[in-house]
């Protein structure tokens, strides 16, 4: 579970990176073409001449797809896996939740054991609702994950 959110993070960094390389040669990107590979020939085209830029640019295109890949495959395999646990069932009927949160926050909670009461549990899966106090008024609002 925790590679999966880890290539998430691999893909956010490779895709900032690339955005970057782009404009240290000013050129402006904005949107989600520059990650696509039917888009990559049109943005070759507005790099400088400058081989070293090229060849960067390629490899972190190439990581990217990379990266892609192994993310949908573990994707697939947790998709798969879930089935095979109730529990997750259970956490994908919170609003807002996928099977990837719901693998996730099953994960890491292990087991409902490990709590004193389910408020308990909530908060630490992010779920719950956390009393805040300001000024001798008490509000209610949903907890940070």
């Amino acid at each position: 579970m925790l590679s999966y959110h880890d290539t998430v993070e691999s893909q956010t960094r490779i895709k900032n990176k690339l955005k970057a390389k782009f404009r240290q040669n000013g050129i402006k990107c904005r949107g989600e073409t520059v990650y696509s590979a039917r888009h990559r020939k049109e943005w070759k085209k507005r790099l400088p001449k400058d081989k070293v830029v090229h060849v960067v640019v390629e490899g972190l295109w190439q990581q990217l797809d990379q990266v892609k890949e192994v993310q949908e495959e573990l994707l697939r395999h947790i998709r798969r896996q879930s089935k095979h646990y109730p529990e997750i069932k259970r956490f994908k009927r919170i609003t807002g939740s996928g099977t990837v949160h719901a693998a996730t926050i099953s994960a890491i909670v292990e087991g409902p054991h490990r709590f004193a009461h389910k408020k308990k549990l909530w908060m630490y899966a992010g779920i719950g609702l956390a009393e805040k106090a300001s000024g001798g008024k008490g509000v209610c609002k949903e907890s940070d994950p």
